[in-house]
């Protein structure tokens, strides 16, 4: 068996986004606004292939808005279980709670602080309405079907 580098690991996450592209709503995005601004489309192909490069770049920032940027740990932890599930390898007990507790921990603590102060009902209610508003703006700009799409694939819905 093959066994990866460092970098081969922590490269997998990047590898699989390539490979397995989620809902493409940046790259729907950008043929929305063409449906308006009318982009010629090699100039068009250029302007996607760069924001597709652009959001699946390294960030080594260490603060972003006074806010650590863990980019990398993400990186980490997804390249390490991507090679752990890959290469059928079992971690250690040590290596399973490095990559999981905490990270379970504070995403437990986010939930309850997030249901104790109305946050979540809070931001579902203010999503309808700006949801609503956009729907009306767009309307008034002519239409765009492929805008309105991608609106209604982003859309909240209540039974969450």
């Amino acid at each position: 068996m093959h066994s990866l580098s460092v970098d081969e690991v922590l490269l997998e996450p990047y590898n699989y986004l390539i490979a397995n592209p989620g809902k493409d709503i940046r790259g729907k995005l950008i043929d929305a606004f063409d449906h308006w601004l009318q982009v010629p489309k090699d100039k068009l192909s250029t302007i996607t292939t760069v924001v597709e490069m652009l959001h699946t770049a390294k960030d080594d920032s260490v603060l972003r808005r006074g806010v650590p940027a863990e980019l990398i740990n993400l990186h980490r932890g997804q390249g390490m279980e991507l090679h752990w599930r890959d290469t059928l390898t079992c971690p250690s007990e040590a290596e399973f709670i490095e990559m999981h507790t905490t990270s379970i921990d504070l995403k437990q603590y986010a939930i309850n602080i997030m249901n104790d102060t109305g946050s979540f009902e809070y931001t579902r209610n203010y999503l309808a309405k700006t949801e609503n508003s956009v729907h009306e703006k767009i309307k008034t700009l002519g239409g765009n079907p492929l805008l309105e799409n991608i609106i209604d694939l982003l859309s909240i819905k209540d039974n969450l």
